[in-house]
This record gives C-alpha cells, sequence and structure tokens, in this order.
C-alpha cells in the first residue's frame, strides 16, 4: 500500500532536483512539495498497527523499519526544500541601471544555505538506514535516490559559496575594479582566442560602471619600454 506513495515521492523528488540544477526554483519548490505529500502518505500507511507488527518478523522488520524512516525523513526534507526553495527568485538579481541589490543577495543566503543543507542530511538518512539485508526493490531506491542527490552537491556547494562572495566581489566592502578581456575565437590564442578589445569595470556598492576602455593596441603601446606585466602566476 505504501509502495505507489514511495515511486511517487522518489519520481517527484527526482523531479525537483533537476529542476534546481537548472536554475528553475519554483517548478523545483512544487515537485518537493507534492513529493512531500507523497512520502507522509507513504509513512502514515507504514505505520499502520498491522505494518509495525511487522517489526517481529526478521528482514521484513529491517525493511518495513528502512522505508518508513526514510518516508518520514524524505517529508520532512521534501517540506523544508519547498518552503526554502518557495522564496528563491533569479529574477531579482537583475540589473536596474547598472544596479545589483546587495539586499537582495543577503536574503537568498540562508534559503540556500538551508537547500544545501537539508540535502546532505538526506544523503545521511540514506546511508544510515542502508542495510545487507534489504531486499533489491528497497535497496535499488535507496541507490537511485542517493545519486540524484550527490549529483546536486556540487552545484549548490557553487551557489552556496557564490551567494557569500557575491557582495564583497560587487563592491560592498568599498570599490572593485576587474579588467575585462574581450576575445573572439576568429584568431586563435592561446585557449580564449585574440583579444580585441578590453575595458575596466567598477564594482561598488552593487553599482556597476565601465571605467574605461579600448582596443588592444593601447595596451602594447603604453607603458614604453619599461613595461612589466604582474599579477598570480597562473595569469602570467
Amino acid at each position: 500500500s505504501a509502495r505507489s506513495d514511495l515511486e511517487s515521492g522518489q519520481a517527484h523528488a527526482t523531479q525537483a532536483i533537476a529542476a534546481v540544477q537548472r536554475g528553475e526554483y519554483l517548478e523545483a519548490s512544487a515537485s518537493f512539495a507534492t513529493a512531500a505529500d507523497d512520502f507522509e502518505a507513504a509513512s502514515q500507511s507504514l505505520s499502520t498497527p498491522w505494518a509495525t507488527a511487522g517489526s517481529a518478523v526478521p528482514v521484513l522488520a529491517q525493511n518495513r523499519r528502512a522505508v518508513a524512516d526514510l518516508s518520514t525523513r524524505a517529508a520532512s526534507a521534501s517540506t523544508a526544500l519547498a518552503g526554502a526553495l518557495a522564496v528563491v527568485d533569479p529574477d531579482q538579481l537583475r540589473l536596474e541601471g547598472g544596479q545589483v541589490d546587495l539586499d537582495v543577495l543577503a536574503i537568498l543566503r540562508d534559503p540556500f544555505q538551508t537547500i544545501r543543507d537539508e540535502l546532505v542530511a538526506l544523503d545521511e538518512s540514506i546511508d544510515a538506514i542502508d542495510s545487507p539485508w534489504l531486499l533489491a526493490p528497497v535497496s535499488a531506491r535507496l541507490d537511485e535516490l542517493r545519486s540524484d542527490v550527490a549529483e546536486s552537491q556540487p552545484g549548490l556547494d557553487s551557489a552556496v559559496e557564490a551567494v557569500a562572495l557575491a557582495p564583497r566581489l560587487l563592491g560592498s566592502e568599498g570599490e572593485r575594479r576587474y579588467f575585462i578581456a574581450v576575445t573572439t575565437p576568429a584568431e586563435a590564442r592561446g585557449i580564449a582566442g585574440f583579444m580585441g578589445n578590453w575595458f575596466e569595470l567598477s564594482a561598488s556598492d552593487g553599482q556597476l560602471s565601465i571605467v574605461r576602455s579600448g582596443r588592444t593596441l593601447d595596451l602594447n603601446q603604453a607603458g614604453g619600454d619599461n613595461r612589466r606585466v604582474t599579477g598570480p602566476d597562473e595569469w602570467l
């Protein structure tokens, strides 16, 4: 009786994780909300008196407990994920008059951290209930869910780090200057193509502006014979 709800919950959770990876956060929120309902229904089926009676039967007991624990944990995680994703709106980060709203970035930090933490906790829950006693259908479902969660981790780690670093990169602690090389693959140079144009970008408290720009010739002719380029070894 719990099987259809479990399969539906897993399917919706998989859809939600895929939507997170695409950046479709509202779609992911809706899918996680549906998954939470599915997992909760499965958890209730596994908590009925006749189901809990299976706790006294070897092998059956391990499988019932594993699936019941996973259903409860997955329902809780899916509910938390749905709530966190509902407030993530990438459209809020669009430039308006060359300005990025740093307050919006601060608002996004906690939801992204919650999303990452909940998926990590779900992955740990799967590891905790995994057992050689589990039957193949149960074990296979766990492996599939574990794989989906693992695939989402690198992107979420990057998102959490990016949201944390972005305010400083955008000048929240003082003006930042960036040299931007505009390249074309029409003429190959190293791995980036030929640099025909460049510009210097200023970022101050989220306000972006081009300070100056020019052609490669300007740089080649600047500084006379005593020019010395400095910077990180990898860049040099």
